[in-house]
């Protein structure tokens, strides 16, 4: 590009050289000289303009995109119906019941007893001797974290209030997900609260045999009691 631009500009200095001694000596011509020297004045602004440019993209250096902020917007609609799936009707699935037209308000007493259910769970891992965190208002796939100190040992806890104890019940994908990736680390705790305030927790292991597909909200799998909790 710039040896093309320089030798542009050399022929027309020379052009307007040649025009200039044509008109020194009277002669008529269809190109003067002054707009010969023009003609290579423009030339020698855009091969300025075009270094210019190449020079500044020299410093451009390429780097891998950083993602700042994401959103995954939910309808409130299948939030509902996920929810009253858990937790709706029947002896194996968690406490509450409702149509797919039920306002969030109807579904405020089944959160109710889903928090309540945790603090009776987190107190009876103090009273194991392990140190239980409340991760229940962060949106993950089990509610309670809780740790040992002695072995250095941590385990998930997913907390589900029951009507009656069975060994089967309903989960959701990211509580079978949980059981399928840390089977070792994993423990459901089913919950059954009775009318005078008392409680009764059984602890068990979820074996997945073969996940539920992403248009399946819930899915009924076996868990088998854990041995040495209660309910064993």
């Amino acid at each position: 590009m710039e040896e093309r631009i320089r030798s542009n500009i050399a022929y027309w200095e020379q052009r307007a050289r040649e025009l200039s001694i044509q008109e020194s000596m009277g002669k008529q011509t269809q190109l003067s000289a002054q707009q010969a020297r023009e003609r290579a004045k423009e030339l020698e602004n855009t091969l300025a303009r075009r270094l210019e440019e190449f020079d500044r993209q020299t410093w451009i250096v390429p780097t891998r995109p950083v993602t700042e902020m994401g959103f995954v917007v939910v309808p409130r609609g299948l939030l509902r119906r996920i929810e009253q799936r858990r937790v709706g009707g029947g002896k194996n699935s968690a406490e509450g019941s409702g149509s797919s037209g039920q306002s969030c308000s109807v579904l405020e007493p089944v959160q109710a007893r889903r928090a309540q259910a945790v603090a009776v769970v987190m107190e009876e891992e103090r009273r194991r001797g392990r140190e239980p965190v409340d991760r229940s208002t962060e949106g993950l796939a089990y509610h309670i974290g809780s740790y040992h100190p002695e072995p250095g040992s941590v385990r998930f806890v997913v907390v589900l209030p029951v009507k009656e104890f069975n060994d089967e019940l309903a989960l959701n994908r990211e509580e079978l997900l949980l059981a399928c990736n840390q089977p070792e680390h994993s423990v459901f705790a089913c919950v059954r609260m009775d009318s005078t305030g008392g409680a009764e927790i059984r602890y068990g292991r979820v074996r997945v045999e073969e996940l539920p597909s992403f248009e399946q909200a819930t899915a009924r799998t076996t868990v088998k009691s854990e041995n040495g909790m209660p309910g064993a």
